[in-house]
């Protein structure tokens, strides 16, 4: 881990808007670079991401978290990260809106310690780890958000993370246009089901989509 990454994050983050335009506040700006300080740690030995430059680490990780935390409205009580991973958006989230509940749900033993670890260092009391698959879970209420980034054969379990979040009030996952492609003909999204769908583009990343689906009623 080098001194100089983490004092480049500080610097790129005092200076930076999240998606919602507001700036980073102070604290949000040290707790997340002492996360990002731990991805380093940990990333050598449980390959969490390729994304490890400072500036990339912004506009990747911590940016793209602020996009879910800026399509959560205040009714919004809880939020699940499935297939968390390195904790993305789960953990910015939960240092961005310590009002809400954040699940990190990981099958993998050692990211789920990872996340444990980070949860703690952190002292993150509104976040919870769930070693599982989340297909094991029962699904959240109406008050909640489920949102899914970079989970493996993202469209082929589509149909599950639908199922898993019926009753929430909101989808978010990111994806492209063939994944929005795939959730505009689910069942029940932009018919009968209540549930409708738009997409926002995801900043200096060709054809990446933050897809986000709402249920009404």
């Amino acid at each position: 881990m080098k001194d100089s990454n983490l004092r480049e994050l500080e610097r790129l983050l005092t200076s930076a808007r999240k998606a919602g335009g507001d700036s980073y506040a102070p604290d949000a700006v040290s707790q997340l670079v002492k996360y990002y300080g731990m991805v380093l740690k940990w990333n050598s030995r449980l390959h969490l991401t390729t994304i490890t430059e400072p500036a990339e680490f912004l506009s990747r990780h911590i940016f793209e978290s602020s996009m879910v935390e800026s399509l959560l409205p205040e009714q919004i009580r809880s939020v699940w990260d499935l297939g968390s991973g390195v904790g993305v958006p789960g953990i910015p989230v939960s240092i961005f809106r310590p009002d809400i509940h954040v699940h990190l749900v990981e099958s993998n033993r050692a990211k789920s310690i990872f996340l444990d670890e980070v949860v703690y260092a952190l002292g993150l009391g509104n976040a919870e780890v769930h070693r599982a698959r989340f297909e094991s879970l029962d699904p959240p209420p109406f008050d909640s958000c489920v949102t899914a980034r970079a989970v493996e054969r993202m469209e082929k379990i589509i149909p599950k993370i639908l199922e898993f979040g019926s009753a929430s009030s909101r989808i978010l996952i990111f994806g492209n246009a063939d994944l929005a492609l795939v959730l505009s003909g689910a069942n029940g999204v932009n018919g009968g089901g209540g549930r409708s769908l738009l997409t926002h583009p995801v900043p200096d990343c060709d054809n990446s989509l933050l897809v986000e689906l709402t249920r009404s009623t």
